[in-house]
This record gives C-alpha cells, sequence and structure tokens, in this order.
C-alpha cells in the first residue's frame, strides 16, 4: 500500500529516467573524458533501476498488506515522543497476507490519545506501557492486555493503556517525565505495568525506521538523560524519502538500522527500566513491574540478565504461558499475540499483582 498518490516503486522511475538521459548525454557529447562519465552514470542507473524493480517484485511476492490504520491520518507528529496516535479516532485495521485475512480489528483511540480500555475512571489506577504488544496491534478494544487486566479486576479499576505501535522503554520514561499520564489518573496509581520485548534495547539505541524522531537518552555515570530527538527534522525527512526506495531502504537496513545490539544498547535499556521505576514511585507512589517477553534467544537472555541486576520486579512470560504453547497463542506470520494470550496474561498478573 502506498500514501498519497504517489506511484508504487517512485525511484524505479527517477533511476530509469537518469538512466536514459545519461545514454542520450553520452551519444551527444563530443568529449571522451564525458562519454566515459555519462556510461558510468548509466550503468550505475541501470542497475539501480533493475535492483528496485527486483526488490519490489520480490515484496509483493511475498505481500503483506497493511491495514487502513497505518495512514497519514492514524500516526501524528509529537514533539515529546516522535509519533502518537491521532486522539478520538476510530480506525480499521486489517491484515491480508497473501490473500488470507490474519487479522479484522477495529482501534478505538479517546480524546486522550490512548486506547480506549472499558473500566471504572474513578478506581484506582493501573497503568500499562510498551509497544505493540501493550497496545494490542492484532485485536479489537476488549481484547487487549489492559482491557483484559480489567476485566480480570471486575471492571472497578481504572486501566490506562500508555502503549503504541513501534513504542519502547524509551516512549514510557519520556512518558513519566512529561507527566502526560498525569491527566488520566483521578485516584491513586497502583501499578505501572512494562511489557518488555527482546526489540526494545535496538529501539532504544535509535535504530528503528519508525522511529527518527523518538526520545534518545544517554548513558551517564549514574544512569540516563534525555538528549532530545535521535535525529534532526531534516535527517528525518532525509531518510523518510529514502526509505520510499527498495533499494535504499535495504541499504539503511544493513547499516543506520542494522539488527545488532550491543552492551551499551542493553545497558541504556535497562537503566532507562531503573529510571522509570524511580519516577513511577516518586510521582505516583505506585509500584513498577516488567512484564519480560523471554523469547529463546541470545538478546533476551542478555537482557533478562541485565534487568534482574536492576532488581525491578519482573513476571516472566513463561511463567504464565509455557513456551510449548506459544506458537498457537500467537497470529500466523505477525507474531503479536491472540486474545487468548492477553486473557492468560491479564488472568495471571491480577493473581500476581492484585494483593
Amino acid at each position: 500500500m502506498y500514501l498519497g498518490g504517489v506511484p508504487p516503486e517512485p525511484f524505479a522511475w527517477i533511476f530509469a529516467i537518469v538512466a536514459a538521459t545519461s545514454l542520450v548525454a553520452a551519444a551527444r557529447t563530443r568529449v571522451p573524458w564525458a562519454r566515459g562519465a555519462y556510461l558510468i552514470c548509466f550503468g550505475i542507473s541501470l542497475a539501480l533501476t533493475v535492483a528496485e524493480i527486483g526488490l519490489g517484485v520480490y515484496e509483493r511476492m511475498h505481500a503483506v498488506d497493511p491495514s487502513a490504520a497505518y495512514d497519514r491520518e492514524y500516526f501524528i507528529p509529537d514533539a515529546a515522543l516522535g509519533y502518537a496516535p491521532k486522539p478520538g479516532v476510530r480506525v480499521a485495521s486489517k491484515l491480508v497476507v497473501r490473500d488470507t485475512v490474519i487479522y479484522d480489528v477495529t482501534y478505538t483511540i479517546d480524546s486522550n490519545g490512548e486506547r480506549i480500555t472499558k473500566g471504572n475512571s474513578l478506581g484506582e489506577s493501573w497503568l500499562f506501557a510498551g509497544c505493540s504488544f501493550t497496545f494490542g496491534e492484532g485485536v479489537n478494544d476488549d481484547e487487549t492486555l489492559p482491557s483484559q487486566f480489567s476485566a480480570a479486576l471486575g471492571g472497578r479499576a481504572n486501566v490506562v493503556n500508555l502503549g503504541f505501535h513501534g513504542y519502547g522503554a524509551h516512549q514510557m520514561l519520556r512518558i513519566l517525565e512529561t507527566d502526560r499520564a498525569q491527566r488520566l489518573v483521578r485516584s491513586p496509581v497502583r501499578q505501572l505495568v512494562y511489557l518488555a520485548i527482546d526489540d526494545h534495547p535496538h529501539r532504544a539505541a535509535g535504530r528503528s525506521s519508525w522511529d527518527r524522531l523518538g526520545p534518545s537518552y544517554e548513558l551517564t555515570g549514574t544512569g540516563v538523560t534525555y538528549a532530545g530527538p535521535f535525529h534532526s527534522r531534516i535527517v528525518s525527512k532525509l531518510f523518510g524519502v529514502a526509505m520510499r526506495s527498495h533499494v535504499f531502504a535495504l541499504a539503511l537496513d544493513l547499516t543506520a538500522y542494522r539488527a545488532t545490539v550491543s552492551g551499551d544498547d542493553i545497558e541504556r535499556w535497562a537503566r532507562i527500566v531503573e529510571r522509570s521505576a524511580v519516577l513511577t514511585r516518586e510521582k505516583y507512589g505506585a509500584g513498577f513491574t516488567v512484564l519480560f517477553w523471554d523469547d529463546d534467544n541470545d538478546v533476551s537472555r542478555r537482557a533478562l540478565a541485565r534487568l534482574r541486576a536492576t532488581k525491578v520486579p519482573i513476571v516472566l512470560v513463561s511463567e504464565i504461558i509455557p513456551r510449548s504453547e506459544w506458537p498457537s497463542m500467537l497470529l500466523p506470520h505477525d507474531g503479536h499475540p491472540k486474545p487468548e494470550a492477553y486473557r492468560r496474561l491479564a488472568a495471571g498478573l491480577a493473581e500476581r499483582l492484585n494483593h
């Protein structure tokens, strides 16, 4: 799906025009060195044209048709967080893979810019932070983890969903630092639950193509310090234009957005979580718990080991849902949890935290 009436593979047309122009210029010039330069330019442009078309065809063969939710009316710029959902909208979200519907759901965003969660706005408050796993990508409003948790408490609590697609711990910390959640609670906060996945250290390092203006944190001797957005608006715009090209997007994925997670990346993430726990206690007098999606891979094990050193309370997903059941609990071709997974996690959290 492309936006704004821009034709598919716009860079294929650009590269093809440059190739054609270079070939014509080479044929017309009488200067040997200029002819050579034009022919080199023609060769490079032709190769880029073929690569751009080839990558486009490959992506369509492995087609994932993203939902109508992912458009310019849904995501809006946010000075503190980089981007956020537009308040007061209700959008249909549908994922189709090779003509198979994976999910067809609705996301309702309230007037405060948070996904709607039924409950008692005057009851004790529970805050949920994180990424699309917290937000509930691929499930309806009443099937998200916060909604299922609210139901597990009998609808008596004020449960707030602070998660959103592509967010990470760095957005959670910025929400706490800027007091954005204050307007969402009218009663004492009981707990902030942060649902963490192994991609969050990578995101907090600024290596996510969609989060170019997200909050950046630098490691200090005692923790982390907010350093502004990951990139300037000019650099972000340039990267955004480059990402419209299959070739440039692949190059960026292999360089600026490479998936390698260093020790410093994990340390930064852990310090962000640690600082979030401190602010939760200081500003709300509330507890802070990490629900960690403990995948069986190197990054997950390293992140969990560092997280345990913070002494922040941790609940492992595998303690509630055994790993042997995970394949049946995740949406095929997508990887986000199904409603049943959220129901079981919510029940497990309610049993552990609601004492």
